[in-house]
C-alpha cells in the first residue's frame, strides 16, 4: 500500500518470461519477496503435481507477520475483502503470519491441493 494506505501499488513481480532464465527457484523467489516486518497483498500462481498430474492455482495471500506494526495489520485486514474482490480467477485464499509457512514447501503445498502433491513447482516434495 502506499505511504499514505489510500491506494495498492505493485511492489514486487516475479514475471513468466523470468521463469528459467533470472528466476531459477519460482517459489523461494516469491517467498524472499515477503518483508518480515510489513505487511503485503500477494497474488501467487502456483504450479504443482498430483498423483502426476500438473496442476495450476491462482492464490491470495495476504502476509500478516507478527513483527508487523499494528496499524500495518489492521490496515491491511481490513481492506483484504475488498481489494480480493476486485481479483478475478482466484481458486485459494489465505491468511499467513509466519514465514515457517513458506519455508517448508510441504506445508505450502499441502495447504494448495492438500497430502497428495507430489511436487511444487517442479521440485519434489519430501
Amino acid at each position: 500500500m502506499s505511504s499514505d494506505l489510500t491506494e495498492i501499488l505493485v511492489d514486487n513481480q516475479i514475471l513468466m518470461e523470468d521463469i528459467g532464465k533470472t528466476v531459477t527457484d519460482p517459489y523461494m523467489a516469491f517467498v524472499n519477496l515477503l518483508p518480515l516486518d510489513d505487511c503485503r497483498y500477494a497474488v501467487y500462481l502456483v504450479n504443482y503435481e498430483i498423483n502426476y498430474s500438473k496442476e495450476e492455482s491462482l492464490v491470495f495471500i495476504l502476509w500478516c507477520p507478527a513483527s508487523a506494526s499494528l496499524r500495518n495489520k489492521m490496515t491491511y485486514a481490513s481492506y483484504k475483502d475488498y481489494f480480493r474482490a476486485l481479483l478475478i480467477g482466484i481458486n485459494k485464499e489465505f491468511i499467513v503470519d509466519s514465514i515457517d509457512t513458506f519455508e517448508d514447501r510441504t506445508t505450502f503445498a499441502q495447504k494448495i491441493g492438500g497430502p497428495l502433491v507430489n511436487s511444487l513447482e517442479g521440485v519434489p516434495l519430501k
